[in-house]
């Protein structure tokens, strides 16, 4: 440093998102930036010359600029369930989707499309910008007691992000006396690789007896027989659900049942049901993945100090903390150096 003048970021970034060089004065990243956390810094950089020293200061304003890094979140949650009388008069809103996403502007923007088969769409519609759920179709509950609608919500940020929301639609004759489960919607965690055989929720419901309407059988408890149904059992006595086949979080992350609850007034069989969401959580049973096993990188010789030449990337598919990464060399070498949290390698500085 010729003129004996040193650089350092005084005020303006606790968490440390910037480095300053102390010799030429380049503003460098340190960690990686993020519009949501921090879309505004002030940065106050002061430098220093001379003994006893004299100081200059001056303001560093810099935008993080927004990229469309986050999906959109459904609220308060990816799948809900509602109970409708068969005489819902045809126009009434059913339901509102809650749902937002953390991205800015057009990033940000959501628009809903109804992805059910087409029977459905007879009977729902969707408004694209409020995600207000309308009923257009007339309800029958012996022609269909339940619709699954799939709703998707998108954003309008390139390239665009989307999710899904199953909204389970139970039809309630209009003169049905079947028993009632204590909640419309039934939510548990299950951990992945739970052993087969293994209880882990008990529903129960209620039988709705008419005065004067003669003997009344016990409840039997049984699943609808549909896809997500397979790996699950149900004891038919006492509603406790069981493990059929161990789940497995990174095939499949959420399953939705439904439990019907049956009874015989007098001869005739009535039927109650609720929804039950599955919510399979990770465990640690997945090892990282190199992208590629051997890789050869030229690197130029005299390059300066923390000059990235390369980067190795590898993959984990478990979630959260049990996915995250962290890089680190085997055997360590004076001449280069790796991120921790990238993997990018740069030259070091050799004395």
């Amino acid at each position: 440093n010729s003129r004996g003048i040193a650089y350092t970021i005084s005020s303006g970034d606790p968490a440390g998102y910037f480095t300053v060089d102390s010799d030429t004065g380049a503003l460098r990243t340190s960690l990686p930036l993020d519009h949501e956390a921090q879309p505004v810094l002030d940065l106050e950089v002061q430098a220093r010359s001379g003994n006893p020293p004299a100081f200059g200061q001056t303001r560093v304003h810099i935008t993080i600029a927004d990229i469309n890094d986050n999906p959109p979140v459904f609220l308060p949650s990816s799948s809900e369930s509602l109970m409708l009388p068969e005489n819902t008069e045809m126009g009434t809103v059913v339901y509102r989707i809650q749902a937002e996403d953390r991205d800015s502007g057009f990033n940000g923007q959501l628009s809903f499309d109804l992805s059910s088969p087409s029977g459905v769409q007879r009977t729902f519609t969707v408004e694209r910008s409020t995600g207000e759920i309308r009923l257009v179709g007339s309800l029958c509950y012996e022609t269909n007691p339940r619709y699954d609608l799939l709703v998707t919500a998108k954003d309008k940020g390139v390239p665009q992000l989307s999710a899904t929301l199953m909204l389970v639609v139970h039809v309630q004759a209009e003169n049905d006396q079947g028993p009632v489960f204590d909640t419309l919607t039934y939510r548990v965690e299950l951990k992945e690789g739970t052993p087969i055989n293994t209880r882990f929720l008990q529903v129960r419901a209620m039988s709705r007896e008419i005065p004067g309407s003669g003997h009344l059988s016990p409840l039997i408890y049984h699943l609808r027989p549909d896809g997500d149904a397979a790996g699950f059992g149900i004891a038919a006595d006492s509603g406790w659900l069981f493990v059929k086949s161990s789940p497995d979080r990174e095939q499949k992350d959420m399953y939705l049942l439904t439990v019907l609850a049956s009874v015989t007034h007098g001869g005739l069989k009535k039927t109650g049901s609720a929804t039950v969401r599955i919510s399979v959580t990770d465990e640690n049973d997945n090892g990282p993945r190199l992208a590629q096993q051997r890789v050869f990188m030229a690197v130029r010789e005299n390059l300066p100090a923390g000059t990235g030449f390369g980067h190795m990337l590898a993959t984990d598919r478990d979630s959260g903390s049990n996915g995250r990464l962290s890089y680190r060399f085997l055997h360590t070498d004076r001449h280069f150096q790796i991120n921790t949290n990238t993997g990018l390698q740069k030259t070091n500085a050799v004395n």
